[in-house]
This record gives structure tokens, sequence and C-alpha cells, in this order.
């Protein structure tokens, strides 16, 4: 039940955080408001993890054992904020986590296959293919309807 609440959660705070970056992408620029994003959470961050003592203890993480590749998730943060907050200003908040939130499911499902890790191939593919219907319903144009 508690995954269930953090997931949601999850999702509102990347909602409302993003609709708040697209309008300074609005007033600037995508990448401006990805910079001031990032800065302002390393920032908090910071705050957090030396207040509750990140750097002495924590997890006894060993720094030095982690691949390098692992700390690129930053990165592709910054872009993926940057393209976000775009959208957001361009197609509206709905139709543009309804593209980010496919995406995220469509890259769980092909890792998931990469790795081995469906357990109905069936059900997977059905539940893509809603997906993309989905996407698709929601891009429809509404065509005027002749009096």
């Amino acid at each position: 039940m508690i995954e269930i609440l953090f997931g949601l959660s999850g999702g509102v705070l990347i909602a409302v955080s993003q609709t708040i970056n697209s309008r300074l992408a609005i007033a600037t620029t995508a990448m401006n408001a990805s910079f001031w994003n990032h800065l302002v959470g390393a920032g908090f961050m910071s705050l957090l993890f030396l207040g509750t003592g990140g750097f002495h203890g924590g997890a006894n993480v060993q720094w030095q054992m982690v691949p390098w590749q692992a700390y690129l998730g930053g990165a592709v943060g910054v872009l993926a904020t940057g393209a976000i907050a775009f959208l957001i200003g361009r197609m509206g908040a709905s139709r543009t986590f309804t593209l980010v939130i496919s995406g995220q499911v469509l890259t769980g499902v092909v890792m998931d296959g990469l790795m081995h890790r469906i357990s109905s191939h069936e059900l997977t593919l059905s539940g893509t293919a809603l997906i993309l219907a989905g996407i698709g319903i929601s891009f429809l144009k509404n065509k005027p309807t002749a009096p």
C-alpha cells in the first residue's frame, strides 16, 4: 500500500514540478527552466542530505564501486526536464503527460522484455496496444460537424 501512495505522490509531484517549470520555460527557454529546476533541486537535496547525515553513514555506499554510467541519470534528467517544459507550453499538461507516461511505460516494457521479466507476453502486448491506442485517441483532432 505504501508503494502505491509513494508512486501516486511521485506522479503528482512530477506533474506539478513540470507545470511550474513550463511557466519559466515560456518566460525564458526550456533549457533555462531545466537549469534552474536542477540547481534549486540540488540545493534543496543538499540540505536534506546534510541534515540527515547522508555523507556519514546512510546506506554505507562505497562510491568507488558504483559504475560511472550510473551517474548519467542526472544528465538524462536535465534533458527530460527541458523537453517536458518545452512541450507543456505548446501542448498543455494533459497531452504532454500522456506522452511522457506512455513513453515511460513503453520503455519499461522494452526493458523488462530485454531482461526476460515478462511473465505473460499476450497481456503485455495487449496492454502496449491499449497504450498506443490511447495516445492516438488523445491526439485525434475534433472535426467540426456539418450543421
